[in-house]
């Protein structure tokens, strides 16, 4: 970690024996990184994975001309093997120049490497400079490759074969020239061989002969796959050459079928005369990116709404050059402790992201008696109570059915529950002449009565001398000591919230509840009572008009605009309401609930790793919801980074729609990992690198705004062991895959990746 240039010219030897390979992290904080040596960080046989390479710079990343990188994993027989490494080189400023050779080459029937390339100018493969992230064996897979660039690419060989599974995709991206003078191999040989995908996107593509070749072929021919494609931002008015090689091509019936060669163009058909097979089939697809400036350049080009020059969140503009930190757009982010998306003040979350106070607790209903009045009153909770000739709450209030700030099961249903709680020892400035000081020692129930014939009274009964007993002192009720206890410690002290119910009898019913008192000085309290009457409703929900019993009424029956049947869309209503993942009432945030207090549904126990360094490999972790038989592990047990779903199963799939996986993610920080045996961490930091903004597949810039909007749940920095982030839903098509993959950062930074693959 330097802060100008870093030069390597001595071997870095990170191998792994039994078990995985090391990680390599080089960084260059405004100078460029040159390396000219050998840098190792391979799997141990017969089953250790490699390592990661995590090298960045603000300028210059080159690899010379007979250096290598390598990260290959374990050569064990069959699948007792290891994956390649992972690797990211990241420029911001400068160029990437590969002469040497990066091999993650996986063992025998395991995955491939996966190697990340993003460049802040230009990609260049020059000289000698090769790419392997191939594998063998029946069951292996190549690892993938992407690589984007903010000018040009120019690429000499790429290899992602499988001899016997699955090939690794070529996915190339830049905003000015990709140039082809060599192979890229996605193929896949063998009898259960598969191909995978090459698809290069820029303003201008060049395969060039005799030497420029797209190879995707594969034994076996799979939907979407197996093909390659070049997408043509600019004016495709040309003459492109070169040799394009696929799988054959899917069944004509086949919904999801996708032409093997591709072209598609936003303007200006070319003309291929080059050699393909199958045949080229071209498309126009206005939808295609303009060759316009990129987030982060300081150029505000639509779509972006901002670019400050950045790609740092939380600024003002966020790093898709999306105004973040905005007070009412919908999206928790930057600190904000909530948003609703509104500036209505009220109704739980205000008008600057923090959360409503809390409603009115309720008001003490006065013991009558200048000199006991203070020893036990009753409170209760009502809005705007009924006052007595002095402005004091009155011992007569009243609610009317389904009113939410009285009756607390909300609900029009011909009864009114009221909360109660006794409270004893209460200091009064209207009874200067009572001393609260003078402890309660005996508490007595005085109405309603166990014994009633009134099963409504025998069960409100019940539930207030369960109130009482949590005083700790002596509690009574017609004459039989219920609990004995000592005189009440301390000033203002309440009882347990207790609920009373009062069902309807015409238009009103009232009920009475007496409390009687004595202290430790032997004076008597013998008036403690209140009368509370529950009314009828006679409120029109659609009105318009914000009536008793209404938290709400804007005329309509409208979902999702804040009022819905005349109640407030907010969490904790036990109602699934827009914007909410989950809503079970009063047990979010209860132990075992899935639901949190913010209703968003919880993370699962699993945690899949990512990648990182094994002693801080818990700073940032995967959690995805799926099956626990479902899980793809290695031979430790540890879930891998690739997981797979079959389209309708529903351990993993969370829709119905055919052709399409809608799966769960979580983003957990800070966590301790028994199995890495890595201890909680604190994180200062989190980037997100894949998707990136610049991705060209809509269900990927979808993905990408779902996981920076559940990123976004996470307030940095964390303490350790804080958690997860809020639940991220990802669309992924049939047989595609999507890349997830961030960067932690703290003491030590955290590099994880995660592939999702829909089958």
């Amino acid at each position: 970690d330097a802060g100008g240039d870093v030069s390597i010219s001595g071997r870095m030897i990170a191998d792994g024996a039994d078990f995985g390979g090391g990680d390599v992290i080089v960084v260059s904080r405004t100078g460029s990184v040159t390396i000219s040596s050998v840098v190792s960080n391979n799997g141990g046989s017969p089953d250790g994975e490699a390592g990661e390479f995590d090298i960045s710079a603000q300028g210059d990343i080159r690899l010379s001309a007979g250096a290598e990188l390598r990260g290959r994993g374990g050569k064990g027989a069959d699948d007792d093997c290891g994956d390649g490494a992972t690797m990211f080189l990241t420029t911001t400023l400068g160029s990437i120049f590969i002469a040497g050779e990066i091999n993650v080459n996986g063992g025998y029937q395991c995955f491939g490497g996966e190697i990340d390339i993003e460049s802040g100018l230009d990609f260049e493969q020059v000289g000698n400079g090769k790419i392997f992230t191939d594998t063998a064996g029946g069951y292996g897979a190549g690892g993938p490759v992407e690589i984007s660039a903010e000018r040009d690419v120019s690429l000499l060989k790429i290899d992602a074969s499988a001899s016997g599974g699955f090939g690794g995709d070529i996915l190339v991206t830049a905003n000015g020239t990709i140039t082809v003078n060599g192979q890229l191999n996605a193929s896949a040989s063998g009898e259960f061989g598969v191909a995978s995908r090459i698809i290069l996107e820029a303003c201008t593509i060049n395969v060039l002969a005799p030497d420029g070749e797209l190879r995707s072929q594969g034994t076996n021919t799979f939907v979407g796959f197996g093909r390659n494609e070049l997408r043509i931002r600019g004016s495709g008015d040309g003459i492109l050459t070169g040799k394009l090689y696929a799988s054959r091509e899917d069944p004509p019936d086949e919904p999801l079928a996708v032409p093997k060669n591709l072209i598609t163009y936003r303007e200006g058909q070319p003309v291929f005369a080059g050699v393909a097979d199958p045949p080229i089939t071209f498309v126009q697809d206005e939808t295609l990116l303009e060759c316009v400036n990129s987030c982060g350049d300081g150029i505000v080009a639509a779509p972006e709404v901002c670019d400050d020059g950045n790609t740092q969140s939380c600024d003002g503009c966020s790093r898709n050059c999306l105004p973040d930190n905005v007070c009412g757009d919908g999206i928790v982010e930057c600190g904000e402790q909530c948003d609703d998306g509104n500036e209505i003040p009220g109704d739980g979350c205000e008008n600057d992201c923090t959360p409503s106070g809390q409603a009115e607790e309720g008001v003490f209903i006065q013991s009558r008696g200048t000199r006991v009045g203070c020893q036990a009153q009753w409170r209760v909770k009502v809005p705007n109570p009924l006052t007595d000739k002095k402005g004091k709450p009155a011992n007569k209030q009243r609610c009317i059915d389904g009113d939410h700030s009285c009756d607390l099961d909300g609900e029009i249903n011909d009864s009114c529950s009221f909360e109660m709680q006794a409270c004893v020892n209460l200091p009064d400035d209207d009874l200067p002449n009572c001393d609260a000081a003078r402890r309660v020692n005996r508490v007595r129930l005085m109405r309603p009565l166990k014994s009633s014939r009134n099963a409504w009274d025998q069960i409100n009964a019940q539930n207030l001398l369960e109130g009482l007993k949590t005083l700790g002192t002596t509690v009574e009720a017609e004459g039989i000591t219920l609990q004995t206890g000592a005189p009440v410690d301390g000033l203002s002290v309440c009882g347990a919230k207790t609920e009373v119910v009062i069902p309807l009898a015409g238009k009103a019913a009232t009920k009475n509840f007496k409390l009687r008192s004595a202290n430790e000085n032997g004076q008597v309290m013998k008036k403690g009572q209140v009368e509370l009457t529950c009314e009828r409703n006679e409120s029109i929900c659609g009105d318009g008009l914000a009536e008793p019993g209404e938290l709400c009424d804007d005329g309509n029956a409208n979902a999702c605009d804040g009022c819905f049947l005349c109640r407030t869309e907010t969490c904790g209503n036990g109602i699934l309401d827009c914007g909410e993942q989950c809503d079970a009432g009063l047990l979010n945030g209860a132990e075992g609930s899935r639901c949190s207090p913010q209703c968003t549904i919880v993370a699962p126990e699993l945690r899949i790793p990512g990648g990182g360094g094994k002693g801080i490999d818990c700073m940032f972790q995967w959690s995805t919801e799926m099956d626990t038989a479902q899980v793809f592990r290695n031979k430790a047990g540890v879930p891998r980074a690739r997981q797979f779903c079959f389209d309708g199963n529903p351990g993993c799939d969370f829709d119905t729609t055919p052709g399409n996986c809608r799966m769960r993610v979580f983003a957990c920080v800070g966590e301790a990992n028994e199995t890495l045996g890595c201890a909680a961490t604190s994180v200062d930091d989190l980037t997100l690198r894949r998707p990136k903004s610049s991705a060209r597949a809509g269900f990927e810039r979808a993905a990408r705004n779902a996981v920076l909007e559940g990123l976004g749940s996470l307030n940095f920095p964390t303490e350790p062991g804080e958690g997860c982030s809020t639940m991220i839903e990802l669309n992924i098509p049939r047989g595609e895959t999507l890349r997830l993959s961030t960067k932690a950062f703290g003491a030590r930074d955290d590099g994880d990746s995660l592939r999702l693959t829909c089958q």
